[in-house]
């Protein structure tokens, strides 16, 4: 089962400033020594130490994902403060040229004692840190992780992160400041996805997607539904073979813990553990399917964006309760199963698990045809037609009319093949299961004893949302 909680990516470091501004005046106490009050991790330091307040969302708890978004769209509202859902622990290293790079381990937990709730945002904490001051021109490098650092013994800071600790987003950053003297600037960490959840089923039931996008659903495009609840295997996209469509794929990203990414006006890149971005690829195996992600808050790729492989560098393009939606277009040549794969690309190794840690989720699109569209039956005869349909365990039937959510439990599959008026003149459905090694069932056509003519009636994957390869019927 997976639970998930809604988290915000981009942990801003905002109203940075050295010590001795912050504190009111006075000599600054410096990190010589280590954190004042804390342990003894911050060793040959002599310049001043600098004081950050680090804007953090508490999350949602591990609720049902498409309420917790509903519940937390007002962080969506506030970029600037958003953070990885309820991360606890971050490493911050602090270096420059000649001098030894300082690193300091600090618990940014709930329950830590540098933190306290802040009203800054809905559901936020504010921790307030010291971190080492080395130089005039600094690159800060931050890991944000799952884990609160190690013997942190009340101060707030420990001395280290246990093996398998998972880094949930990072930022490598050269920064200036005025030695001894006040600074603002921000360190916002880009997600290091870890995770895949295939919702394109979510995205088809229940919710309504923008009225510029393609439908999700025409005679010849559907989703499988039987991997829904198994987020490491994707989906199986159903399309008529030798019929141009146009559909969707919803994918979700998530950091190691499974938490869900949100949309940010001003995202920052996906990245590796060293901070350098990394971005998300989609890639088909098939030129007859092309792929384009879907941005600007849901308005349609044009076709020259259709491509094998594209890219995604970050997601703050997102609308609704699916976290990335991907254009899928399969033209008329397409016949034959193909695949899609969506990879985070990472090649970095993690220096808590020593694993680099590469996610590959894939989709099979699988094409649905039968052996005529047109059959001639008697009044009271039978005829036979043969489907196909790749990956459907549950095989095929028929269906008398496309609706959209024609899928198992929602009306479909009534075995009816009516007349343009309306009339029954034949019955249409699997006769015995599908043949798992050729992927063929099939199709009995029974006439009704109900008159003569012709009627339509769609073979249909079972596990699919939408009806598909259309069948002509001739009684007599």
């Amino acid at each position: 089962m997976r639970f998930t909680t809604l988290f915000t990516f981009g942990a801003v470091l905002v109203c940075a400033a050295f010590l001795v501004a912050c504190g009111g005046g006075g000599h600054s106490a410096g990190l010589a020594g280590g954190v004042p009050g804390g342990p003894q991790q911050v060793t040959s330091n002599s310049g001043p130490g600098t004081h950050v307040t680090v804007y953090i969302h508490n999350g949602v708890g591990k609720s049902h994902p498409h309420a917790a978004k509903r519940r937390e769209s007002a962080a969506r509202r506030a970029p600037k403060y958003l953070s990885t859902n309820n991360p606890a622990g971050l490493q911050i290293s602090v270096g420059a040229a000649g001098v030894t790079t300082q690193t300091v381990y600090v618990d940014i937990s709930s329950g830590s004692p540098l933190c306290t709730p802040s009203t800054i945002g809905e559901n936020m904490r504010a921790c307030t840190l010291t971190i080492p001051t080395v130089a005039a021109s600094e690159q800060i490098s931050v890991l944000e992780a799952d884990e609160a650092p190690a013997n942190e013994s009340g101060s707030g800071y420990g001395t280290g992160f246990s093996n398998g600790t998972e880094i949930l987003a990072a930022v490598n950053q050269t920064q200036s400041v005025t030695v001894g003297g006040s600074n603002a600037f921000g360190l916002e960490l880009g997600p290091v996805v870890g995770y895949f959840w295939d919702c394109t089923y979510g995205a088809t039931v229940g919710f309504t997607p923008p009225p510029s996008l393609p439908q999700l659903y025409s005679s010849n495009y559907g989703v499988d539904t039987s991997n829904a609840s198994d987020p490491t295997v994707g989906a199986r996209i159903v399309v008529t073979g030798g019929v141009a469509a146009t559909g969707l794929m919803a994918t979700e990203f998530g950091d190691f813990d499974c938490g869900w990414f949100d949309a940010d006006s001003t995202p920052a890149p996906f990245v590796d553990v060293n901070g350098s971005p990394t971005p998300i690829t989609v890639v088909s195996n098939n030129s007859a399917l092309t792929l384009a992600p879907i941005f600007n808050n849901g308005t349609p790729p044009p076709v020259s964006a259709y491509v094998q492989s594209a890219s995604i560098a970050n997601d703050g393009y997102e609308w609704g309760d699916c976290e990335f939606f991907i254009g899928v277009k399969a033209s008329s040549s397409f016949t034959s199963p193909t695949t899609v794969t969506v990879n985070n690309n990472l090649s970095a190794i993690n220096p808590f698990t020593s694993s680099a840690q590469p996610l590959t989720m894939t989709y099979t699109v699988a094409t649905i045809s039968v052996s005529s569209q047109t059959a001639t039956v008697s009044q009271s005869g039978t005829t036979f037609l043969t489907a196909t349909d790749f990956g459907a365990t549950n095989g095929t039937d028929g269906e008398s009319s496309y609706t959209a959510n024609s899928g198992p439990g929602n009306g479909a599959q009534d075995e009816l093949c009516k007349s343009s008026g309306g009339t029954t003149l034949a019955y249409a459905y699997s006769n015995g299961p599908i043949n798992t090694t050729t992927w063929q069932q099939q199709i009995e056509i029974d006439g009704a004893n109900n008159g003569t003519g012709t009627c339509t009636f769609y073979v249909t994957d079972y596990e699919a949302l939408t009806i598909t390869q259309p069948v002509t019927v001739t009684v007599n």
